[in-house]
């Protein structure tokens, strides 16, 4: 279940305790427990990657559940951020790293067309794929936390790109809009006679 401080007016010192109650009240039916700070759409939300917010709020959590915890970042974080995001998922038990969420990256935006420029919210789907991938590579390298791969997974070879870049596992949201619903099924219908054919060495090289 991802989970995140869904009040836009509730100041940075209250996060921790927001989340822990969404924990608390959602805790019976969720199976693991996705930390989103890195939404887009939420003014401020992002500050929340920081290690000192990261701590309060893994912590507030941890006193509600031991089910596994994954940290969504943003795919606009420096390299020295995401490497601070990593060394708080080691230190406080953090089962897994997702990249990543939607980028607000100008570039991007404009790469679509001036009208999105100024359009608020992020962007999904394939102009995301290599940044996210890029990520992905770069924590699943540092050995020392899971990686779940999100951003740009809408068909065999972008699935595929993601888990041999060192994801545990991959996120679909963009390839549900366009491809609908049975898009996962055909993936794993495709990823399983692809590993038919090679060995676990030859399909993933790390």
């Amino acid at each position: 279940m991802c989970i995140r401080d869904s009040n836009r007016g509730t100041p940075h010192s209250e996060a921790p305790a927001a989340y822990a109650h969404v924990v608390r009240e959602t805790h019976a039916h969720a199976a693991y427990f996705e930390i989103n700070v890195s939404s887009p759409n939420t003014p401020g939300l992002r500050a929340l990657q920081n290690r000192d917010h990261l701590r309060a709020i893994i912590g507030a959590i941890r006193a509600e559940t031991s089910r596994p915890l994954w940290i969504k970042i943003a795919p606009d974080l420096t390299q020295p951020a995401i490497d601070e995001v990593i060394d708080v998922a080691v230190t406080h038990g953090i089962d897994a790293i997702a990249a990543v969420n939607t980028t607000n990256d100008p570039a991007v935006k404009a790469a679509l067309g001036p009208r999105w420029v100024d359009e608020a919210g992020g962007v999904s789907g394939p102009p995301l794929r290599a940044r996210a991938t890029e990520v992905v590579a770069y924590i699943a390298a540092q050995g020392v936390v899971d990686v779940i791969g999100v951003g740009g997974v809408t068909d065999f070879e972008s699935l595929l790109e993601k888990l041999q870049a060192g994801a545990k596992a991959v996120g679909i949201y963009t390839g549900f809009v366009t491809q609908g619903p049975a898009l996962p099924s055909l993936l794993l219908h495709q990823l399983d006679a692809w590993l038919g054919e090679r060995t676990l060495t030859q399909a993933f090289n790390h």
